[in-house]
């Protein structure tokens, strides 16, 4: 029957075909999509007397329920929180006295009480996409207005949140469901209303075809349907392409992890994802501090006979909290140098003394406090021009700390969690995590073509200029305290009795630093600089020294893989072994094995 039908009718039955599926998925949804709200129950001496649903602000307002307190009375606000966009959210209830909240109650809790002073209840701890369960209890506040401890009268329950850093905002009144909301709904409305879009559009095309009695009409109806089906299958085969490569979905940093290092306490093991927030999270490392506060295994203070022990002092790039511990390049140098150069009277120990973030100044008192309780027989000073230089002075270190702040800190990391929140459509798509990642990643570069409050040079680190020429005042003064405190570690070290060497750390992220640097053309800028005026130091105080920079640059030449992880540019497995090799080659010409 339908091959008799002329185009005509057969437009016409699949109009009213789609339409009638429309007007189902329509009702479907709005039957099944929940409505928001919090269920509020109002109960004296443990039973209910009322129960409502209202909506943020909560109703009633913190006014009527003093007004209405009285002995064994109760008001309960209750329901779900939905969490669209994982990450770390910081909730702040501002309620009275004689409160508690709790969060989350089913999965890990949170339960924050008022006893006393009328302060903001408040929680910080991260949430994944989902239903999270909510509860505030206001009790009978006793005596509280006989004791002249009433807060003043405030015309709502305020319950807000924030993301990351961003400032805190009110939860939005769609983002809460009483307690009778499933999981389920909200999956089945989603689908009715992908449902409703679709049939949308082949409605517009059987339209199309209807009205369309030309050739041209047609062919153009035929040539925009075969655009929206290849459009669909690309997607298709893109994202079942991707999981065949073993694509895996790219998680992001916590937003309040904020260009910070933590130093967790002794005998304590945390896991490391990174120090930027909200860029691709591109490893998740268990790392445990020993008892002395250092990520290395224990260590005597007192050396045993026959040992041969180096001290690693250094910042992030030593610490390498990016890799397991056996991948790190100490501890890669020490199981080699026991492996082909150790014997019956020798063996060798390398201790790893870092902090993530610190400069020469710091590092010249852990040689001279720390490392000399291990008596090393080589102290090996890293050194990272990208930061330490300007660590040292400490005007310039205030400039970078107030460029993360008000700049990174203020405008660029909202700015990349409001982009990755816009684009982030489904947390299944791994097509749609790769293109997230990506575009972000474009966008962030190109900041400062979209914003009013930005330009170029807001976009480059102060760190960039290091290789700023001619250096200014401020810059030759860092680099005259550099070199003394360089020329002070070497003393220090040959004091105790060791040798001393110094590691010229390099990386992608030193070299993003200059990159960044040399995209403004406002001043000369000279890459090779910093490592110039290092040897300089270094043959002026007759200073044993290794540049990093040759052998990780053949590595990537030779083999075309990076050194670096991709965004946070710290050193991965290949930046590590190539260091620990580097360095090796550099040791065993002192010794031979027997």
């Amino acid at each position: 029957m339908m091959g008799a039908m002329n185009t005509k009718a057969r437009a016409r039955f699949a109009i009213a075909v789609l339409g009638g599926l429309w007007l189902a998925a329509l009702a479907a949804d709005r039957w099944v999509r929940p409505q928001p709200g919090l269920e509020i129950a109002e109960v004296r001496a443990g039973e209910l007397v009322r129960s409502t649903v209202g909506t943020l602000p909560l109703e009633p307002s913190l006014v009527e329920v003093e007004q209405r307190l009285g002995d064994g009375f109760e008001i309960r606000y209750s329901g779900w929180i939905r969490i669209q966009h994982a990450g770390v959210y910081h909730a702040s209830i501002e309620a009275d006295r004689a409160s508690t909240v709790r969060l989350d109650v089913r999965r890990q809790p949170f339960v924050g009480a008022n006893a006393g002073d009328p302060y903001p209840i408040q929680a910080f701890r991260e949430f994944q996409p989902g239903l999270h369960s909510f509860e505030l209890r206001i009790q009978h506040g006793g005596s509280r207005r006989a004791t002249g401890s009433a807060r003043p009268a405030v015309p709502e329950l305020r319950v807000t949140w924030s993301k990351g850093i961003a400032l805190a905002q009110p939860v939005p009144a769609d983002a809460v469901f009483p307690p009778e909301t499933s999981p389920w709904q909200f999956r089945l409305s989603a689908w009715l209303r992908m449902s409703l879009v679709f049939c949308s559009v082949a409605i517009a095309f059987a339209v199309l075809a209807l009205v369309g009695g030309s050739a041209i009409a047609r062919a153009l109806g035929i040539r925009l349907a075969a655009v929206a089906v290849g459009l669909l299958v690309s997607i298709g085969l893109a994202e079942g392409g991707l999981r065949l490569l073993g694509i895996e979905q790219r998680e992001y940093v916590p937003g309040t992890i904020w260009l910070t290092y933590e130093y967790p306490k002794p005998n304590t093991t945390t896991q490391y994802v990174g120090y930027l927030p909200y860029l691709v999270k591109e490893f998740d490392v268990p790392v445990h501090i020993n008892s002395r506060g250092w990520r290395d295994r224990e260590f005597d203070y007192a050396k045993p006979p026959g040992v041969y022990r180096i001290v690693v002092v250094g910042d992030s790039y030593v610490e390498g909290k990016e890799v397991l511990l056996e991948h790190t390049f100490h501890k890669r140098l020490e199981a080699r140098l026991n492996e082909e150069l150790a014997h019956p009277g020798l063996r060798f120990e390398v201790v790893a003394l870092a902090r993530g973030g610190i400069s020469t100044d710091m590092e010249l008192r852990v040689i001279q406090e720390r490392a000399t309780r291990y008596a090393p027989d080589l102290v090996v000073l890293a050194f990272y021009a990208g930061n330490d230089v300007r660590g040292n002075l400490p005007s310039l270190e205030s400039d970078y700390n107030r460029w993360a702040n008000e700049i990174y800190g203020a405008k660029v990391v909202p700015a990349r969690i409001a982009c990755t929140d816009a684009l982030t459509w489904s947390k299944s798509s791994r097509l749609n995590n790769v293109l997230t990642a990506r575009l972000c990643d474009l966008y962030i570069a190109h900041l400062h073509e979209f914003r009013d409050d930005l330009d170029a040079e807001d976009m480059i680190s102060p760190d960039g200029a290091v290789f700023r020429q001619p250096y200014d005042t401020r810059w030759r003064e860092a680099w005259r305290v550099t070199g003394d405190l360089i020329r002070k570690s070497q003393r220090a070290s040959e004091e105790m009795g060791a040798s001393f060497l110094m590691l010229m750390i390099h990386s992608s992220q030193l070299a993003g630093v200059a990159g960044g640097a040399l995209a403004s053309d406002e001043q000369q800028f000279d890459i090779d600089k910093p490592f110039e005026i290092l040897h300089g130091i270094c043959s002026d105080a007759k200073i044993d020294c290794l540049d990093l920079r040759p052998p990780l640059e053949r590595f990537a030449a030779e083999t075309g893989l990076p050194y670096c992880w991709r965004h946070d540019a710290h050193w991965n497995e290949n930046g590590h072994r190539v260091t620990a090799d580097a360095l090796f080659e550099r040791l065993s010409a002192s010794f031979s094995s027997p």
